[in-house]
Formats: structure tokens, sequence, C-alpha cells
């Protein structure tokens, strides 16, 4: 059961984007923007191995665009929630499936019932947040998740290529400045598995993504995609973007 009432989080997220960010790069931003953000949904699709009859949240939704395409992979119902009350406005007018909801709350706050669901996914948010509020937040994820339930999260790798990247994109200003206005700390593969065991989740799997592959989208999508299926089958480059699959 949801709980009503909605609790501000400005304070305690730094992100200073528009409530359709996302959905705009994956659909018409620069080459770069359009293959990262398709390559970690086609991943996160891939992790999470949504079933039929499946109950998933997708924490920190966004402009909900993995939120759709989890609602088109027979899962019984979907809830995407947000902080940002402009981004919860934006998918509420731009995606119709029925199993689909989105709902404007603050993850730092209980708003489910215990075990609701089978399936979790927060993608790119915890380098946002302030160590002692994502110690809240995943305690309160592993609260919502069933026993035997994924967690789904992913975050840019401290230890690639991800911090000059961040500098390059801040300098020539690609995307809205990161480094110490929206990313307030970096993960590397051991440091976000010891935060989510002391959360209470069992890790069942890290891997490293994004290695070239959205590098070399200005010769084509498909392209990238070719290669990041080839990066796929080596599991020790280290990619700019960590997936952790853990469970309850």
């Amino acid at each position: 059961m949801l709980n009503a009432d909605r609790i501000n989080m400005t304070e305690n997220i730094h992100f200073t984007i528009e409530g359709s960010y996302q959905y705009d790069a994956y659909h018409k931003g620069i080459c770069f923007q359009r293959s990262w953000h398709r390559l970690k949904y086609q991943k996160a699709l891939k992790l999470l191995d949504v079933k039929k009859g499946d109950n998933v949240l997708d924490a920190a939704s966004g402009s909900g665009v993995l939120t759709d395409l989890i609602a088109g992979h027979e899962a019984s119902k979907v809830t995407g929630v947000d902080f940002n009350e402009a981004a919860i406005r934006f998918c509420k007018s731009t995606y119709t499936k029925t199993n689909l909801d989105f709902f404007t709350l603050d993850l730092t706050q209980k708003h489910f019932d215990e075990s609701t669901f089978d399936k979790i996914v927060m993608l790119e948010t915890i380098e946002h947040l302030e160590p002692d509020v994502a110690d809240v937040i995943l305690k309160n994820l592993h609260y919502y998740l069933k026993p035997g339930g994924k967690l789904v999260l992913s975050t840019p790798n401290k230890r690639s290529a991800w911090p000059i990247i961040e500098s390059t994109l801040d300098l020539f200003r690609l995307t809205p400045k990161m480094k110490n206005e929206q990313h307030v700390k970096l993960y590397y593969s051991k440091s976000l598995s010891d935060v989510l065991k002391a959360a209470g989740f069992k890790i069942a799997k890290v891997e490293a993504s994004h290695f070239i592959a959205p590098w070399l989208s200005f010769l084509g999508l498909k392209t990238s995609e070719k290669i990041h299926a080839f990066e796929e089958r080596i599991n020790f480059l280290p990619g700019s973007l960590l997936f952790v699959v853990a469970e309850k």
C-alpha cells in the first residue's frame, strides 16, 4: 500500500535537471547520450529479467523511459517514483500503459508495505546522494523487496575512465554540470558492494559496462550496440558504468 503522504526530498539529493531529461537524451540527445542511455536500459532489462506477473519498482524513475520499457515486458505492475514533481508530471502525461503508475515521493521515508516488490531498479541515482541518505534509501528498498527478490543498481565507476569523462563533459558543457553539483560521491565495485551489504543485501553480481561502445556511437547506434555486445562477453574491462545485482 502506498502511503499518500508526499515529502519534498530536494534537500537530500543533488539533482538539477528537467523532468524530461532522460527521455530527451534517449530520443534526441547527442549520439553519445543516446547510446549511453540505450545501452544502460538494455543491460538493466537483461539483469532484471522481468517475468510475467512481477511487481516492479523503479526507484528514482526520472522521466520514466525505463519504467515504460519494463511495463512492456509482461510485468503485472510497474511503479515509478521520483522526488522531482516535474518528472512525474511528464511521466503521467506521456505514458499510457495500464500496468504503469507514477508517484512523487521521498525515498528516505517508507511508503510501501514490507515485501511488496519482486524486483527493484535504481539507475544512476546513488551518486547524487549524500552517503547517510543513500544508506536510509537502500534500507527502505531492502524492506520493500520480497525475500528472494532482486535489486538492480547502476552508478558511474570511480575506477574507470569516468572521472576524466565527467570532467570533459563538464568542461565543454555537453550535459548539465555533474562534478560537485549533481554528483557528490562516486563508487567502485567494493565500495558499492559494501554499502549494499550494510543495508542487508546479498551481492549476486557486479559488472562494469560502457567501456568504449557509447563513445563510438558517432559510427551509428547499431554499431555501438554491436561493440557493446562484444564488450559484454569480456568481464574484465573497466567500464564507466557499474551494475550490481543484489538480493534479499
